[in-house]
């Protein structure tokens, strides 16, 4: 469970980013949240097994036994949406969309400029594909400036305003030599994949206290 609630707090811009542009990815959200809710029945369950086995009371036990069924129900079905077969097209779509909706001039953006700039700045990124996707947003495509400041800041050899603002001028004469204005793509799918994994890892530590459990009432039905 603790697992669980690591792995969602964990989710990073991309998934902020790609809600904004209408596509919702499971394991960022319902998968996790799922995972929590069976945790903390698990354990809820586990006092109730215990206070059965203590009282010898089998029809307790079976109740304890049909709960911990629903439990192994509830983490295959967190599985299943965690590693939902469109998460990668469907994330790459929402972070497209919400390029669009890109405006560091309107107060009612702000959130998707500032994960925007999360995104880059930690993934040392520019766009999904390339810098060259800002270039067709509304922004930018009648902006002098052909991508956000942050794309540029990256560069570690750009160290003062007037380069930072001569790369977001040209940023085509930058790109070949400079691997930050490279898109995004790359970051946010190893991302996705990596809490795919941990969300299998704390979905097997359930299935293993669960199966432990079982254990648990089978022993106090045969005594």
């Amino acid at each position: 469970m603790a697992f669980a609630a690591w792995v969602w707090a964990e989710a990073d811009p991309a998934a902020s980013l790609s809600e904004a542009g209408h596509y919702d990815i499971p394991i960022y959200g319902p998968s996790d949240c799922l995972l929590i809710t069976v945790g903390a029945s698990a354990a809820v369950a586990t006092f109730m097994g215990a206070f059965a086995f203590a009282n010898e009371s089998n029809c307790g036990l079976t109740i304890y036994a049909f709960l911990l069924l629903v439990c192994e129900a509830g983490v295959i079905t967190g599985v299943v949406l965690a590693y939902d077969k469109d998460a990668e097209v469907d994330l790459i779509q929402g972070l497209s969309n919400s390029m669009y909706m890109y405006n560091e001039n309107a107060a009612a953006k702000a959130d998707i400029v500032s994960d925007w700039n999360e995104l880059q700045k930690v993934g040392v990124c520019c766009g999904v594909n390339s810098y060259a996707d800002w270039r067709m947003t509304p922004q930018f495509r009648h902006s002098q400036f052909k991508v956000p400041e942050m794309c540029c800041q990256n560069i570690d050899d750009l160290r003062t305003s007037s380069e930072i603002r001569n790369c977001q001028l040209y940023p085509e004469q930058f790109a070949q030599d400079h691997g930050e204005l490279n898109g995004c793509k790359d970051k946010v799918t190893n991302d996705l994949e990596k809490h795919q994994n941990r969300v299998l890892g704390a979905s097997i530590s359930e299935i293993f206290f669960i199966i432990l459990n079982f254990l648990f009432v089978i022993i106090g039905c045969t005594i």
